[in-house]
């Protein structure tokens, strides 16, 4: 942290595993560090690293709904970043079987399409990765029923 507030570009810094401190701190799951470094900066949740992976999408694929929910109030615009596959959180959360943070996601983006449905359809519900499929087609292929039940299928 005392190196962020001396020199605030190197918390975008990726190291030579293309992570930066927020990626490792999602990834050896340290909650305060991560928190911290967000409260600094929101928008580190948006960096990308390795394979267009941001901070967002690995805290889904890791599974912390309470760490996701931080992210999300912080930078809200993060849910609609996609990885080098054309992936949004929403499809890593279909695709790792990660049902809670998928509830955070779809309650998220209600509550968000109220006040800005045309962006949040594009660039999210109806976003389709590098193959073609939105999230919907994912929750499908898996045959994951409790993901094509959720509500932002029907909005």
């Amino acid at each position: 942290m005392e190196l962020m507030v001396l020199k605030p570009s190197f918390a975008k810094k990726l190291n030579t595993s293309g992570f930066s401190p927020l990626h490792l701190a999602v990834e050896n799951r340290q909650v305060q560090l991560a928190l911290e470094l967000v409260k600094y900066d929101p928008d580190l949740v948006r960096v990308a690293g390795r394979k267009g992976m941001t901070p967002l999408h690995l805290v889904v694929k890791k599974g912390d709904v309470n760490l996701l929910t931080e992210f999300l109030l912080a930078c809200p615009e993060s849910i609609k970043d996609t990885n080098v596959n054309g992936e949004t959180a929403l499809h890593i959360a279909v695709m790792n079987d990660r049902e809670e943070e998928l509830k955070v996601l779809t309650g998220f983006i209600q509550r968000s399409y109220k006040s800005d449905s045309a962006s949040t359809e594009i660039h999210v519900l109806n976003r389709r990765d590098r193959d073609g499929n939105t999230t919907l087609h994912l929750a499908a292929y898996k045959n994951n029923h409790k993901a094509r039940c959720y509500p932002f299928f029907m909005i």
